[in-house]
């Protein structure tokens, strides 16, 4: 797989985890699973983007992802794919990307709202901390913005109205409303 198709995958995978430790319907089995996920795929993508023929990093992020599709198909995915939705129908961004573009912010916003929260928080810490990792892992592949995407400032109004997806949205930890998930994307133009 090139670059850009291992990032996305990855942090598709990474957005499973995360967003399964703290779903509504999370429990402390899932999240130690979603953790070793995260750790997992944390630890191996950037050494994977940088020796793409490499198969014992391909070996560990496929590991990552499976502990992290176990963990989210029992509590189902939360807001970071409920607002990917329609960046990806729209703009055709590649599905892990569009996740992963809000992964942040949301995290920050959940902070807190679910049990356990530091040891998800604690698991990002361990890689230098989301906001710098994600920062890291797509220098040189792509740029993490909507801008990045070729998306306009004005279009985040209509992105917004488009994000609220049933069974995804309301599972999130925090009920987010327009205006939130508005300031979301502003945040990641």
């Amino acid at each position: 797989m090139p670059p850009k198709l291992t990032l996305a995958t990855a942090l598709d995978a990474l957005c499973h985890a995360s967003e399964a430790f703290w779903a509504k319907a999370t429990t402390p089995i899932i999240g130690d699973i979603a953790c070793r996920a995260i750790d997992i795929i944390m630890e191996n993508l950037k050494p994977c983007l940088n020796d793409l023929q490499n198969i014992y990093y391909r070996e560990w992020l496929a590991c990552g992802s499976v502990l992290a599709g176990i963990a989210f198909s029992q509590t189902r995915t939360t807001a970071c794919h409920s607002i990917s939705y329609p960046i990806t129908m729209r703009y055709g961004i590649i599905h892990g990307l569009a996740c992963a573009l809000t992964l942040y912010p949301v995290s920050m916003l959940n902070k807190g709202a679910f049990p356990n929260s530091s040891l998800l928080y604690d698991t990002y810490k361990r890689h230098g901390g989301l906001k710098t990792w994600l920062d890291d892992v797509c220098s040189g592949v792509v740029n993490l913005s909507l801008k990045g995407f070729g998306i306009a400032e004005e279009d985040i109004g209509s992105i917004t109205e488009a994000v609220f997806t049933k069974g995804r949205m309301d599972n999130n930890p925090v009920d987010l409303k327009p205006e939130q998930v508005y300031d979301i994307l502003k945040q990641v133009f």
